[in-house]
């Protein structure tokens, strides 16, 4: 994925990069913050911003592409829930949304619910199976 993301980053195509349970977690924080929003970082080290729950639903609604790291990491609550289908109802489905999960659809629909599920797959859905690369180089020791 990060090379799809790097590609559209290079045709200035302003791609949105997160994972879906930071996207709730940041729409929770603006739900229960007292002025309704929430501070964000600036990634070039400036200064940092404030952002509400509709500047972060516009943002990703409307970006002409997104990418979803990691779904289905934790399970949803049910406010997680609510705020992974507002979000997927809202997104235009012209324009791509990228998805990584390494649940299949039956386990993503034990995290969300099949409502959510499907409108998360709607297009086309480019399954890759392979050992985890990250442990290909890892040394496992016995200690006793």
């Amino acid at each position: 994925m990060a090379c799809l993301y790097a590609s559209y980053w290079s045709q200035k195509a302003n791609p949105q990069w997160l994972r879906l349970e930071d996207f709730v977690s940041q729409i929770i924080r603006c739900r229960t913050s007292r002025d309704g929003k929430v501070e964000v970082p600036a990634i070039d080290g400036g200064p940092s911003f404030f952002r509400s729950e509709a500047q972060w639903f516009h943002i990703l609604c409307n970006s002409p592409v997104v990418f979803l790291d990691d779904c289905g990491l934790k399970p949803a609550s049910d406010t997680g829930r609510e705020i992974a289908h507002k979000l997927f109802s809202q997104r235009d489905k012209q324009q791509p949304t990228f998805i990584s999960t390494n649940l299949s659809p039956e386990e993503l629909c034990n995290v969300y619910d099949s409502r959510i599920v499907s409108r998360m797959l709607t297009g086309k859905v480019i399954h890759m199976k392979a050992a985890d690369r990250r442990l290909e180089n890892t040394q496992f020791v016995e200690l006793f």
